[in-house]
C-alpha cells in the first residue's frame, strides 16, 4: 500500500504532500504544480543546499522543451510570492550564488520523520569487521552497477537555447516559418505604432526583415504556400478579407471576404479559413462561426464541416485530406472536430475532455488555440494555471489522443502559435498583457465624443470600472496596491487575467483630485464594484457574498449571502436612483432584488430561455436594461433588451424590447444620464466595439438603428484582450469608462 506523507510545517504554513496543497493558517493557497514541487524538493533537504541541476531535473521530465534557468527561476518566483518571502532578505528560501536554493526556516516534521537529523537510528548488533567488510563490497558493487546500468538507460535531457528573433517595443505576433525552414512571417506594428502588418524575414536573431503588406487596418496570420512562393493573411481593410501576396513582395490579391486564420493546405491546393463572430481574444482559441475551403488558385468558397453547429480555427492534417477544428455539435460541449473535404461526417477527438481530465480549466472565451497538426502530435495554447503557454498532445494516426499533453514552454507570460520548424526547434510569440481602465470624453447624452481616450489606471491589473454619474468617483476591481506582478521574457510587468485569487480588491479612485483608497476587504476576491448614481455608496461581490459600504466607509456589512457550498461568484449589477434597492445576480441566470434597508431578498426578473446579466434601471426608473443570453445554445448568444417597468415598480414580463442584433454578441448595456441612448458592446462589425442606441419617449422605444461611438480595430490596444468575463464599461455625464487589454510582445524560438 502507498504511504501517505503527513503535513510538514513551517511558520504559519502547512504542505500536505499527499493533497498538494499549502496553506496558511489554515487557508489553502493558490500555487501551480511546479512552485508546490520545489517547495517539496527543498523541504526534503532543510537547512541543505539544493542543487540548481537536481532540481531542473525533478520537476521537468528529461524531454521536456523548455528553456530550464527561466523557469526555475520563475518558480522560485512563485513560490517566494506564494510565502511572502524576499531573495533580498529571506525567511524560508536563500539563493546560493551559482549552486542552488536552500530552506532556512525551523522545519515541523510530525511524529519525528523526515529530515537528515530527525531521528536517531535503532541500535544495531555488533558484527564482525571481515563480514562487514564483504557485506559492504558486495553492496558496493551492486551499487556502482545498478548506478551505471540506470544512467545509461536514462533519457538524457533535452537542452534547448532560447533565442529572441524580433526585438520591438510594441506588438509583433502570429509566427508563420516557411516550409524550408529559412523565413519567419509574422504580424507586427513596427512600422507605424498602430495596425499591424505582414513581415518577412530570415530565421535567425536580427535577420533582415522586409514589410510585406501596407494596409491601414490590421493584417495577421500569415502562411506560407508549400514552395514558399506566397503568403496567405487575414486583413481587417474593407470589411476583412483573406489576401493572398508573393512572398517576395507585390500587389495583394483578395480571395474572399471576412474569414480568419487562412492556412495552405500542405500539397498546395486549397486554402482553408473560418467566418464568424470573434468571441475570444488573440490569446485564446474561438470556434464562432463556419469552416470553408477555397482553391488556392482562387475561385468561390465552399463550407466543410456543416454538420457542425458551429466551428473555427481550422488546421490542416499531414496528408492535407482533413482539417482539425475547434466546434461544437448540437448540445455537445466543445472538442476538437476532424472535417474532411469530401463531406462525410465530422468526427469527435475527444481531445479537449481529455485536457479537463488533465486539470486544465476553460470555458467559452479561453478555449485552447488550436496551431499545428503534426504527424505525432498537436500543437497547441493553453491556460493552465495563472498563464497561457505552448502544449503539445501525442496523437494516435486518426487524430485521436495518447496524452496526456505535455508543457513546451512555462514562462509567466502569453506564449502561443507555436510551431515547429524543419529543424525541430519551436518557434512562438511571447505576448504581455496589461489591462487596465481607460477613460473615453464624450458629450454622453448625445454621444458626440469631446476628446482622446487615455489611460486612467496605472496598476498592472485594473478591471471592472463603475463610476459615478458626475465622472468622479471610479471603482475598478484590481490587484493589491503595491503587489507585485510577474515579469514576462521582455522584462514587461504582468498579471495573469486567469490568477482572479484574493489578491483582487475594489479601488476607489478620485479622478478629479487622484486620491485613492481601497474599498474591500482583504479576505475574498472583490469583484464588479457598482458605485451608486450619487456617489455616496459602493457594492461589490466577493464569493457568494454581496458587500454594501458607504464611499466615506465604516458601514460595510453583508446586505446577501449564500450556503457558502457552491463557491459561485455573486454579482452586483445597479443601485436604484434612491439607493434602496440593489440588483444582484447569481450563477442561476436571474436577477435579484434586495431591500438595503430590511435587507428582503427576492426574485426581480427571469427568463424560461435566457440567462440574464448586466440588469440597469434608467435614470427615471421607469423602464430596465438587460443582457440576454441563450442558455439551450452551445454557441452562446447574447442580446440587449430593454424592459418596462409598471407602477408598482416589478417588469413587464411580456413586453419585452429587442435592440437589433444582426450577429452574436450584444453585451454590458449602460444608460445615458438622460435615459435617451443605450450604450452597450457589440461585435456586429467582427470586432467588439462601442456602440449605441437611440430611443424614443416614454416607453424607450429603439429610434433609428444602432451607431458606432468608438471603434476598436487594432489588435494591441482592445476589449477583446480583456477576455468579455472582465469586461465592463460605465457611462458619466462626460466620458464612458471602459476595461481595456494592450498587447506587446515578441517572436521567440527554442533552439535543441
Amino acid at each position: 500500500m502507498p504511504v501517505t506523507q503527513p503535513p510538514v510545517r513551517f511558520g504559519l504554513f502547512e504542505l500536505d504532500p499527499g493533497a498538494g496543497e499549502l496553506t496558511k493558517n489554515g487557508r489553502k493557497l493558490k500555487l501551480q504544480e511546479q512552485p508546490l514541487r520545489l517547495l517539496g524538493l527543498l523541504l526534503e533537504h532543510p537547512g541543505q543546499t539544493v542543487a540548481r541541476e537536481r532540481l531542473k531535473e525533478a520537476l521537468w521530465p528529461a524531454d521536456t522543451f523548455v528553456d530550464f534557468d527561466h523557469s526555475l527561476n520563475a518558480a522560485v518566483a512563485k513560490l517566494r510570492q506564494a510565502l511572502d518571502d524576499s531573495a533580498e532578505n529571506p525567511r524560508f528560501i536563500e539563493t546560493q550564488a551559482r549552486r542552488g536554493y536552500r530552506f532556512i526556516a525551523p522545519v515541523d516534521f510530525p511524529n519525528g520523520t523526515g529530515g537528515a537529523a530527525a531521528s536517531l537510528p535503532e541500535p544495531v548488533k555488533p558484527v564482525r569487521l571481515g563480514s562487514l567488510f564483504m557485506v559492504a563490497g558486495i553492496a558496493g558493487i551492486a551499487a556502482v552497477a545498478i548506478v551505471t546500468l540506470w544512467l545509461w538507460r536514462r533519457p538524457q535531457p533535452v537542452r534547448a537555447q532560447l533565442v529572441r528573433l524580433t526585438n520591438d517595443t510594441g506588438l509583433t505576433m502570429d509566427p508563420a516559418v516557411s516550409p524550408d525552414g529559412r523565413l519567419l512571417a509574422y504580424a507586427s506594428d513596427r512600422a507605424d505604432g498602430r495596425n499591424l502588418n505582414i513581415w518577412v524575414q530570415q530565421l535567425e536573431p536580427g535577420g533582415s526583415s522586409v514589410q510585406l503588406t501596407h494596409f491601414d487596418s490590421d493584417t495577421s496570420e500569415p502562411s506560407f504556400s508549400p514552395d514558399g512562393s506566397k503568403t496567405v493573411f487575414r486583413s481587417a481593410h474593407d470589411g476583412g478579407g483573406i489576401y493572398v501576396i508573393p512572398t517576395i513582395g507585390g500587389e495583394p490579391t483578395r480571395l474572399a471576404p471576412r474569414g480568419r486564420n487562412p492556412r495552405y493546405s500542405p500539397d498546395g491546393q486549397w486554402i482553408a479559413y473560418w467566418s464568424g463572430a470573434y468571441g475570444a481574444s488573440v490569446l485564446a482559441g474561438d470556434a464562432g462561426g463556419e469552416v470553408y475551403v477555397l482553391d488556392a488558385q482562387g475561385g468561390q468558397p465552399h463550407r466543410i464541416g456543416s454538420d457542425l453547429t458551429v466551428a473555427g480555427n481550422p488546421v490542416w492534417s499531414p496528408d492535407a485530406k482533413h482539417v482539425l477544428v475547434n466546434g461544437w455539435k448540437n448540445e455537445q460541449l466543445s472538442d476538437w472536430w476532424i472535417v474532411s473535404l469530401d463531406g462525410s461526417p465530422s468526427r469527435q477527438t475527444g481531445i479537449l475532455a481529455a485536457l479537463r481530465q488533465q486539470g486544465f480549466s476553460y470555458d467559452f472565451d479561453r478555449i485552447p488555440r488550436l496551431s499545428q497538426w503534426n504527424s505525432d502530435s498537436i500543437l497547441f495554447s493553453a491556460a493552465y494555471g495563472d498563464a497561457v503557454t505552448a502544449w503539445r498532445m501525442p496523437i494516435s494516426a486518426s487524430g485521436h489522443s495518447l496524452g496526456p499533453a505535455e508543457r513546451l514552454t512555462s514562462g509567466t507570460s502569453f506564449e502561443v502559435a507555436p510551431r515547429l520548424t524543419p529543424a525541430g526547434d519551436l518557434v512562438f510569440a511571447s505576448l504581455n498583457l496589461n489591462s487596465a481602465v481607460w477613460s473615453l470624453p464624450v458629450d454622453a447624452d448625445h454621444a458626440r465624443i469631446t476628446g482622446n481616450l487615455k489611460r486612467v489606471t496605472d496598476s498592472p491589473l485594473e478591471i471592472m470600472p463603475s463610476i459615478s454619474q458626475n465622472g468622479r468617483l471610479l471603482a475598478t476591481s484590481g490587484i493589491a496596491r503595491g503587489a507585485t506582478a510577474s515579469r514576462s521574457r521582455d522584462g514587461h510587468l504582468i498579471w495573469s487575467l486567469f490568477a482572479v485569487e484574493p489578491d483582487l480588491q475594489v479601488h476607489l479612485t478620485d479622478l478629479w483630485t487622484g486620491e485613492q483608497s481601497v474599498a474591500s476587504i482583504r479576505e475574498h476576491a472583490a469583484i464588479h464594484p457598482q458605485i451608486s448614481r450619487d456617489g455616496t455608496m459602493i457594492t461589490y461581490g466577493a464569493d457568494d457574498r454581496i458587500y454594501i459600504d458607504r464611499v466615506s466607509g465604516g458601514s460595510r456589512r453583508v446586505i446577501a449571502r449564500g450556503t457558502g457550498k457552491s463557491g459561485e461568484q455573486w454579482k452586483s449589477w445597479d443601485w436604484s436612483s434612491d439607493n434602496r434597492v440593489l440588483l444582484f445576480g447569481k450563477a442561476d441566470g436571474r436577477i435579484f432584488l434586495v431591500d438595503v434597508i430590511t435587507g428582503r431578498q427576492s426574485v426581480f426578473l427571469s427568463h424560461p430561455e435566457y440567462d440574464l446579466f448586466q440588469a440597469k434601471f434608467s435614470p427615471d426608473g421607469q423602464s430596465l436594461a438587460v443582457n440576454a443570453c441563450d442558455a439551450h445554445r452551445v454557441g452562446m448568444e447574447c442580446w440587449v433588451f430593454l424592459v418596462p417597468l409598471k407602477a408598482d415598480g416589478t417588469p413587464d414580463a411580456n413586453n419585452w424590447i429587442r435592440i437589433d442584433h444582426p450577429t452574436a454578441w450584444d453585451d454590458k448595456p449602460r444608460w445615458s444620464p438622460d435615459g435617451s441612448l443605450i450604450y452597450y458592446i457589440s461585435d456586429r462589425d467582427g470586432h467588439l466595439c462601442l456602440w449605441a442606441q437611440r430611443l424614443a419617449g416614454r416607453a424607450k422605444q429603439p429610434a433609428g438603428a444602432p451607431f458606432p461611438v468608438y471603434h476598436f480595430h487594432n489588435s494591441k490596444l482592445a476589449m477583446i484582450n480583456v477576455g468579455t468575463a472582465s469586461l465592463e464599461i460605465d457611462v458619466a455625464r462626460d466620458k464612458v469608462v471602459m476595461s481595456l487589454g494592450e498587447l506587446t510582445g515578441n517572436i521567440w524560438s527554442l533552439k535543441r
